[in-house]
């Protein structure tokens, strides 16, 4: 026999990863793309640099979780899939728009995050570990959904653009004094 004979998802020893895997990697591939098109709508339409920059950050922190979550399943000698990715049809006509979209990628990929949980601990208790280190993927998700929920109550206070943008350079985290970047 060959390791991919047992090591996959026919197997009905990880057939119930399958799923929740899928789900966990659209999730993540939706975050990246959706980041894309927002960064470049909150600098096209509304021309703030800092939050740009960080919207970008969280685009590109996105294929360093596939890694993880990647290297976790590796642990049990499985591949990760891709499937398919949606597209963003949301307006976004104004920053309050922008956060809830943002928000609500974050809680897509806590919820994905989750029903991978679950399958592993509950219903395959023998892949405890692989829970708990999903587990360390979802906080950090929650870091990112902390610190956008700050950054939007921030703008509820109805401050200029500018003075906004200046707050988020002194506080997002991942920004570097840098160009907005354009990586298409």
């Amino acid at each position: 026999m060959k390791k991919r004979d047992f090591y996959n998802y026919d197997n009905p020893k990880f057939n119930l990863l399958r799923e929740p895997m899928r789900k966990v990697m659209t999730a993540y591939g939706e975050a990246e793309r959706f980041f894309a098109l927002i960064k470049e709508i909150t600098w096209a339409e509304f021309g703030m640099k800092s939050l740009t920059n960080y919207i970008h950050a969280l685009e590109h922190i996105q294929p360093d979780a596939v890694d993880t979550f990647k290297s976790i399943l590796a642990e049990q000698g499985l591949m990760v899939e891709y499937p398919p990715i949606g597209e963003l049809v949301e307006d976004l006509p104004d920053l309050d728009s922008v956060f809830e979209v943002c928000v609500k990628i974050i809680n897509n990929i806590d919820e994905a995050l989750k029903e991978f949980i679950n399958v592993v601990d509950i219903d395959r208790p023998e892949f405890s570990a692989m829970a708990r280190k999903t587990e360390n993927l979802q906080m950090q998700n929650s870091t990112e959904r902390t610190f956008l929920l700050e950054a939007w109550s921030m703008w509820d206070n109805e401050p200029s653009y500018t003075s906004y943008d200046n707050w988020l350079h002194t506080h997002a985290p991942y920004l570097k004094d840098e160009k907005v970047e354009d990586d298409g």
